[in-house]
């Protein structure tokens, strides 16, 4: 059993959710984890899958891959808040189902370094894009209309 996520990722779930949600137009629309995402190929058996995942955050195009079960296939752009209990699960093999089932952009972000990272599928790889940290914006290359202030993402600074 996973703990649960510690408070520092729920803050940052929340601001991205936020800052997120109001961007994008319908069909489009934001969903926060839980949601079971199930992976599949073209006349794959959603039942049958073995690849189910919850990204922290996601974004959903096709209104056809809602079900009451969660989402069946992929979604347009997944976004994966790092914590230690599930840092090498994320970077490693989601990473590599979210590649293989075709998500076209996927974001990395690390509360504690205060970083985002922008993964964004081009010939069938993932691109991986300069790291964005405080100070900078974020410009989604996928959906135009995602744009912030990489501080809106995270947390005040104690300083």
């Amino acid at each position: 059993m996973t703990s649960a996520p510690r408070p520092v990722h729920q803050r940052v779930i929340g601001k991205l959710h936020l800052l997120l949600a109001p961007a994008v137009e319908p069909p489009c629309e934001f969903y926060l984890a839980p949601l079971d995402v199930y992976l599949i190929h073209p006349g794959e058996n959603w039942k049958e899958t073995r690849n189910i995942v919850q990204p922290d955050l996601c974004l959903i195009c096709d209104p056809e891959k809602l079900h009451d079960r969660g989402c069946i296939g992929a979604p347009d752009l997944v976004v994966e808040i790092l914590s230690p209990g599930t840092a090498a699960k994320d970077l490693g093999p989601k990473r590599e189902l979210y590649l293989e089932y075709g998500v076209k952009e996927m974001w990395i972000v690390h509360p504690t370094e205060e970083t985002i990272t922008i993964h964004v599928l081009e010939n069938g790889e993932f691109r991986i894009l300069p790291i964005l940290a405080r100070g900078q914006t974020l410009q989604s290359p996928t959906f135009s209309q995602l744009r912030f202030l990489v501080d809106d993402a995270f947390p005040e600074s104690a300083a």
